[in-house]
Protein backbone atom coordinates (compact mmCIF):
# COMPACT_ATOMS: atom_id res chain seq x y z
CA UNK A 1 0.00 0.00 0.00
CA UNK A 2 1.15 3.31 -0.54
CA UNK A 3 2.38 5.26 2.39
CA UNK A 4 0.11 8.36 1.54
CA UNK A 5 -3.04 6.36 1.51
CA UNK A 6 -1.64 4.64 4.66
CA UNK A 7 -1.21 8.11 6.37
CA UNK A 8 -4.90 9.47 5.23
CA UNK A 9 -6.21 6.70 7.29
CA UNK A 10 -4.81 8.16 10.66
CA UNK A 11 -5.48 11.01 12.73
CA UNK A 12 -2.69 13.69 12.94
CA UNK A 13 -1.20 13.90 16.35
CA UNK A 14 -0.27 16.90 18.65
CA UNK A 15 2.66 17.62 20.42
CA UNK A 16 0.47 18.82 23.42
CA UNK A 17 1.89 21.93 24.00
CA UNK A 18 5.42 20.93 23.59
CA UNK A 19 6.59 23.70 21.24
CA UNK A 20 10.26 24.06 21.45
CA UNK A 21 11.43 21.09 18.91
CA UNK A 22 13.79 22.18 16.77
CA UNK A 23 12.29 20.49 13.84
CA UNK A 24 8.64 20.78 14.39
CA UNK A 25 8.08 23.26 17.33
CA UNK A 26 6.33 26.66 16.41
CA UNK A 27 9.11 28.90 15.65
CA UNK A 28 9.82 26.32 12.84
CA UNK A 29 8.52 27.28 9.57
CA UNK A 30 11.32 25.84 7.12
CA UNK A 31 10.58 22.41 7.88
CA UNK A 32 6.54 21.50 7.95
CA UNK A 33 5.88 18.64 9.68
CA UNK A 34 2.89 16.58 10.94
CA UNK A 35 2.69 13.23 12.62
CA UNK A 36 0.59 9.87 12.76
CA UNK A 37 0.81 6.95 14.58
CA UNK A 38 -0.70 3.77 13.87
CA UNK A 39 -1.54 1.71 17.06
CA UNK A 40 -2.40 -1.71 15.47
CA UNK A 41 1.39 -2.01 14.10
CA UNK A 42 3.40 0.27 16.22
CA UNK A 43 4.47 2.11 13.35
CA UNK A 44 5.08 5.96 13.00
CA UNK A 45 4.81 8.05 10.30
CA UNK A 46 5.77 11.99 9.43
CA UNK A 47 4.43 14.12 6.59
CA UNK A 48 7.24 16.33 6.01
CA UNK A 49 7.75 19.52 3.69
CA UNK A 50 11.19 20.80 3.01
CA UNK A 51 10.77 24.81 2.03
CA UNK A 52 13.42 26.98 0.00
CA UNK A 53 15.44 27.81 3.08
CA UNK A 54 16.29 24.24 4.05
CA UNK A 55 18.22 24.05 0.45
CA UNK A 56 21.95 22.70 0.81
CA UNK A 57 22.69 22.09 -3.33
CA UNK A 58 20.92 24.41 -5.63
CA UNK A 59 17.16 23.19 -5.49
CA UNK A 60 17.79 20.70 -3.18
CA UNK A 61 17.06 19.52 0.39
CA UNK A 62 20.36 20.26 2.86
CA UNK A 63 21.08 16.53 4.62
CA UNK A 64 21.25 18.63 7.82
CA UNK A 65 17.71 19.14 7.48
CA UNK A 66 17.00 15.50 6.18
CA UNK A 67 18.69 13.64 8.95
CA UNK A 68 16.87 15.88 11.64
CA UNK A 69 13.79 14.47 10.32
CA UNK A 70 14.76 10.97 10.04
CA UNK A 71 16.09 11.39 13.64
CA UNK A 72 13.03 13.06 15.43
CA UNK A 73 10.45 10.09 13.60
CA UNK A 74 12.16 7.39 14.78
CA UNK A 75 12.41 9.57 18.37
CA UNK A 76 8.69 9.72 17.91
CA UNK A 77 8.21 6.17 17.53
CA UNK A 78 9.85 5.44 20.14
CA UNK A 79 8.22 7.40 22.44
CA UNK A 80 4.74 6.42 21.02
CA UNK A 81 5.52 2.69 21.49
CA UNK A 82 6.16 3.75 25.51
CA UNK A 83 9.71 3.91 25.43
CA UNK A 84 11.04 7.90 26.31
CA UNK A 85 14.20 8.55 24.40
CA UNK A 86 16.99 10.84 23.59
CA UNK A 87 19.69 9.86 20.75
CA UNK A 88 22.60 8.42 21.03
CA UNK A 89 23.81 6.93 17.43
CA UNK A 90 22.26 8.50 14.20
CA UNK A 91 22.79 6.93 11.04
CA UNK A 92 21.93 8.24 7.35
CA UNK A 93 22.30 6.32 4.01
CA UNK A 94 21.66 9.00 1.49
CA UNK A 95 19.75 7.64 -1.78
CA UNK A 96 18.68 10.44 -3.82
CA UNK A 97 18.71 14.29 -3.76
CA UNK A 98 15.39 15.84 -2.57
CA UNK A 99 14.20 18.47 -4.58
CA UNK A 100 13.06 21.69 -2.53
CA UNK A 101 9.52 22.27 -2.04
CA UNK A 102 8.58 18.30 -2.32
CA UNK A 103 5.95 16.56 0.09
CA UNK A 104 7.63 13.15 1.04
CA UNK A 105 6.84 10.87 3.91
CA UNK A 106 8.65 9.11 6.88
CA UNK A 107 7.94 5.75 7.92
CA UNK A 108 9.66 4.12 11.52
CA UNK A 109 9.65 1.38 13.80
CA UNK A 110 11.07 -0.42 15.95
CA UNK A 111 13.69 -3.12 15.29
CA UNK A 112 14.88 -4.39 18.41
CA UNK A 113 15.05 -3.69 21.74
CA UNK A 114 17.09 -4.37 24.65
CA UNK A 115 17.22 -3.11 28.54
CA UNK A 116 18.24 -0.07 28.30
CA UNK A 117 18.49 0.83 24.18
CA UNK A 118 15.92 0.90 21.87
CA UNK A 119 17.43 0.56 18.05
CA UNK A 120 15.21 2.52 15.40
CA UNK A 121 15.05 2.06 11.58
CA UNK A 122 13.39 4.68 9.77
CA UNK A 123 13.03 5.97 5.39
CA UNK A 124 11.76 8.93 3.85
CA UNK A 125 10.08 8.11 0.35
CA UNK A 126 7.63 9.83 -2.13
CA UNK A 127 3.94 8.90 -2.34
CA UNK A 128 5.10 6.14 -5.18
CA UNK A 129 7.20 4.49 -2.41
CA UNK A 130 10.41 5.82 -3.86
CA UNK A 131 13.16 5.37 -1.16
CA UNK A 132 15.26 8.83 -0.95
CA UNK A 133 17.02 8.22 3.24
CA UNK A 134 17.22 5.93 4.87
CA UNK A 135 18.60 5.58 8.46
CA UNK A 136 19.09 3.67 11.55
CA UNK A 137 19.47 4.84 15.26
CA UNK A 138 20.24 3.67 18.73
CA UNK A 139 18.35 5.44 21.44
CA UNK A 140 18.91 5.59 25.16
CA UNK A 141 15.72 4.64 26.99
CA UNK A 142 15.81 7.33 29.75
CA UNK A 143 13.39 7.59 33.50
CA UNK A 144 10.57 9.85 32.89
CA UNK A 145 12.06 11.53 36.58
CA UNK A 146 15.14 12.69 34.39
CA UNK A 147 13.66 13.43 31.90
CA UNK A 148 11.74 16.18 33.38
CA UNK A 149 15.15 17.18 35.58
CA UNK A 150 15.78 18.46 32.06
CA UNK A 151 13.38 20.94 32.11
CA UNK A 152 11.37 23.40 29.52
CA UNK A 153 7.93 20.43 29.68
CA UNK A 154 4.85 21.82 29.98
CA UNK A 155 3.52 20.99 33.73
CA UNK A 156 2.09 17.52 33.93
CA UNK A 157 3.62 16.86 30.49
CA UNK A 158 4.24 12.82 31.00
CA UNK A 159 0.81 12.49 32.36
CA UNK A 160 -1.35 14.64 29.92
CA UNK A 161 0.76 11.84 26.81
CA UNK A 162 -0.44 8.79 28.53
CA UNK A 163 -3.58 10.34 28.75
CA UNK A 164 -4.06 12.02 26.16
CA UNK A 165 -2.20 10.05 23.33
CA UNK A 166 -2.97 6.31 25.43
CA UNK A 167 0.09 5.02 26.01
CA UNK A 168 1.73 3.89 28.57
CA UNK A 169 5.82 4.59 29.28
CA UNK A 170 7.81 1.52 29.78
CA UNK A 171 11.25 3.69 31.67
Amino acid sequence: MKIKNEIDKLTELTLLNYKDSFVSGDSQSDIKVSYYFNRNNGLFYSKVFFTSNTQGPPQHVHGGAISAVLDETMGGAAWMNGYPVVTTHLSINFIKSIKLNNELFVEAWIDKLDKKKVFMKSRMIDENNVTYAESDGIFRILSLHILKKMGNLPENYFEKIESELQIKFKS
